[in-house]
């Protein structure tokens, strides 16, 4: 793992998320909602969420078991961030007489993770997974890791920024901002230079992503729409569906569901913002 992600969700951890976020990140919030929604069925479930963050999915998913008559037996979060598992745990702590639930400090990437084989139901990697797909040896490792932990049938529900979003902004020459919400930067100068960008290796493609407000730019990587595509079959998961979580924001009005998702007004910066991310779906054999 990069020392500067580390860095980053360190120093913002315990922090107020900025204002300027907010319809972005609800947006998103909601999208997973509905995702989630749309992934699960009645049961028993383990959770484990590779990126966890602060926590958040965590209130998602048990609020989704309740809605179909489950239960959320045991959550699993892992991230690189001391910080933010701190705060995941104040999120997590008035639960703990109804969930059990671990944290630990790990780099998906490279390390073991701390589960048993065939152990976790549903497996959560949102917004998280470039961090460790910057070598295709760290790829892999990432997708062998969730191969062991997961039981047969288990879910995977993992979002992404998009590669073939950011070929379209490289080829239109939209080489630094995208519609002055999110700032993209390719540090790789090769990427431009290409004549055909579709061929590129994504692995090692670093782009700078800052929404505004945010505390510094975090560096990331960008996937190969593809590579979610090819890699899973090889390690025995299915993809199932997969959607851009623009489109699902755009649904969202006309699906029915049991709960009313509430969705604040996006200005057109927010909602072209959204199209930067992708959400895949995956099933263990």
């Amino acid at each position: 793992m990069a020392d500067p992600v580390r860095t980053h969700y360190d120093k913002s951890a315990h922090h107020a998320r900025p204002p300027e976020t907010a319809g972005f990140r609800a947006a998103c919030n909601a999208a997973k909602d509905v995702w989630l929604r749309q992934l699960l069925s009645p049961g028993r479930w383990n959770v484990l969420d590779v990126g966890c963050g602060r926590g958040g999915d965590i209130g998602k998913c048990i609020h989704l078991a309740r809605e179909f008559g489950a239960r959320v037996d045991s959550y699993v979060g892992m991230d690189v961030s001391a910080g933010a598992l701190e705060e995941a745990f104040g999120r997590l702590e008035p639960m703990q007489r109804e969930l059990r639930f671990d944290l630990f400090l790990c780099d998906a990437g490279s390390a073991r993770w701390d589960c048993p084989n065939e152990s976790q139901g549903l497996i959560l990697s949102h917004f998280s997974a470039h961090y460790w797909a910057d070598t295709p040896m760290r790829w892999n490792h990432f997708w062998m890791e969730a191969t062991r932990v997961a039981r047969r049938g288990a879910v995977m529900s993992v979002a992404v920024i998009d590669w073939s979003v950011l070929a379209r902004l490289a080829r239109d020459r939209a080489l630094t901002t995208f519609d002055s919400c999110v700032q993209v930067e390719l540090c790789n100068p090769a990427f431009f230079d290409s004549a055909c960008l579709d061929d590129l290796d994504p692995h090692g493609l670093k782009i700078q992503v800052t929404l505004p407000g945010t505390l510094e730019h975090t560096p990331e990587t960008c996937i190969h729409p593809q590579l979610l595509h090819d890699t899973p079959g090889a390690f025995g998961w299915m993809l199932q569906r997969h959607e851009s979580v623009q489109s699902i924001v755009g649904r969202i009005g006309n699906l029915e569901t049991t709960t009313q998702v509430e969705i604040p007004a996006l200005d057109p910066n927010e909602w072209n913002a959204l199209n930067l991310y992708r959400m895949y779906s995956f099933v263990r054999l």
